[in-house]
C-alpha cells in the first residue's frame, strides 16, 4: 500500500477527544506528505488555543508509531477557516450553526468572584461601543444578582410584546433585557434552580426581539457554576472578557473562569484590571491599593493580554449608582473606557480575522 493512503487509513481510526469522531471523518487533516522517512502532517483546529491539541498530538504519534519505515512525524496545527469550523459544529451541535446570533460579536464578561466590577464594566463598554457606531445588545444573565438595569437607568422599566416576541428595554440606542425588568422590585430575591434560570436565558438569547447586533455583551453570573458555563457552550464563537482586580485571592478565581473557558472551547478575548490604583487628585500619585503583578501572570497562564487597566475613580462609581454610566454621560472616567473598547475591538477584528479569513 502507498505510504501516503497508509497514513489517511491509519488516521481514520484516531478520534478527536472533544468530538468523539475520527479526524478524517471531520475532515481536520488536510494534508498528508510522506518525505525520505519524515511523515509531514497538517492538521486543521477549531481554535488556535484548542484545548485538545496535545491529546490529539499524542494520538497521532501514538497510532504512527508502528509504521515500518518511518523515523520522525512532524505535525502542524493550523486554525480553520469559518466555513471548514462551520462544519464540525454541524456535526456536533446544527441548532448552534444555525442560531441568530451566529454572526454576532458575542463578547461574555466573566469573573471569578463578585465585587469585581463586571457589570459597571459591561454597560460603560456597551455605551462605548454604540458610540463607535455598533449595533450593541445586552444580556443580564447574572440572574440572582441583577444590575443592569439599575447601571443603566432602566430600573422600574417593564418590557412589552409584540407579534410572539418579546421587545427588549432601549437606552441611547443599547438593548437591554434582564430580569430584572420582570420583578416588583429590584430588592425582591430570585428563588430558581438551575433548569428554570436555563430556560430563561434560552428565552433571552432566542425569544428576544434583538434586530440585527454588531456586539452582544453577556454579564455573566460570576464563578464557574452551571449558568456561565450553559451560556457559553449555548452560544456559537463566543468570546470571554475577564474582569479581576489587583489582588491575588481576585485573580486566582479569575483564573478558574479562563480554564473553564478552555476547556469547552471559548476564546479568551483579554483581560481587565478594574480597581488597577487610586490617582492622589492633589499630588498626582498612584497608589496600588490592591497590590501589582497578580493580573500579569493570570494573563500569562491564560495565553492571552491585558486590554486595559481601570482606575479607582469616584465619579465612576457615582455614575453607575445614578444610572448614568461615565461613557455615556461623561466624566474622568470616560476616555480611560474608551481606550479599553478600543482595544477590544481591535481584538475582535483581530480573532475575525483568523477565523473568517
Amino acid at each position: 500500500m502507498d505510504k501516503v493512503k497508509e497514513i489517511y487509513k491509519i488516521l481514520e481510526n484516531v478520534k478527536d477527544p472533544k468530538f468523539k469522531k475520527s479526524l478524517m471523518e471531520l475532515e481536520m487533516v488536510e494534508e498528508v506528505k510522506v518525505e525520505n522517512s519524515i511523515v509531514k502532517l497538517k492538521i486543521l483546529l477549531p481554535d488556535e488555543r484548542y484545548p485538545q491539541k496535545n491529546r490529539i498530538k499524542d494520538n497521532i504519534l501514538s497510532a504512527l508509531q508502528r509504521l515500518e519505515g518511518i523515523e520522525n512525524v512532524e505535525i502542524n496545527f493550523t486554525e480553520m477557516h469559518a466555513d471548514e469550523k462551520r462544519k464540525i459544529l454541524e456535526k456536533e451541535n446544527p441548532l448552534k450553526v444555525n442560531h441568530p446570533f451566529w454572526g454576532t460579536n458575542i463578547i461574555a464578561v466573566g469573573s471569578g468572584k463578585g465585587g469585581v466590577g463586571k457589570s459597571t464594566v459591561t454597560a460603560n463598554l456597551a455605551f462605548a461601543l454604540q458610540r463607535e457606531g455598533n449595533k450593541v445588545g445586552i444580556i443580564d444573565a447574572d440572574i440572582y444578582g441583577y444590575s443592569i438595569p439599575r447601571l443603566m437607568g432602566l430600573e422600574g422599566g417593564r418590557v412589552r410584546g409584540k407579534d410572539g416576541r418579546i421587545l427588549p428595554l432601549e437606552r441611547e440606542g443599547v438593548k437591554i433585557i434582564s430580569i430584572g425588568s420582570f420583578t416588583d422590585s429590584e430588592d425582591k430575591p430570585i428563588i430558581w434552580r438551575a433548569p428554570m434560570i436555563l430556560g430563561v436565558l434560552k428565552q433571552f438569547m432566542e425569544e428576544v426581539d434583538w434586530g440585527e447586533l454588531d456586539y452582544l455583551l453577556i454579564d455573566l453570573p460570576p464563578g464557574t457554576g452551571d449558568s456561565p458555563l450553559n451560556i457559553m457552550q449555548m452560544l456559537p464563537n463566543t468570546n470571554l472578557l475577564i474582569v479581576t482586580t489587583p489582588q491575588a485571592s481576585a485573580s486566582h478565581v479569575a483564573g478558574r473562569v479562563g480554564f473553564l473557558a478552555n476547556e469547552v472551547d471559548v476564546h479568551i478575548l483579554g483581560v481587565i484590571e478594574n480597581m488597577s490604583y487610586f490617582q492622589c487628585s492633589n499630588c498626582g500619585e498612584k497608589y496600588k491599593i490592591f497590590g501589582e503583578g497578580e493580573t500579569e501572570e493570570l494573563a500569562i497562564r491564560l495565553n492571552t493580554s491585558i486590554l486595559g487597566r481601570i482606575p479607582l475613580i469616584t465619579e465612576i462609581r457615582e455614575k453607575s449608582d445614578e444610572g448614568n454610566p461615565t461613557t455615556l454621560s461623561g466624566g474622568a472616567g470616560e476616555k480611560i473606557f474608551q481606550e479599553v473598547t478600543d482595544e477590544i475591538i481591535k481584538e475582535v477584528k483581530n480573532r475575525n480575522k483568523l477565523v473568517h479569513g
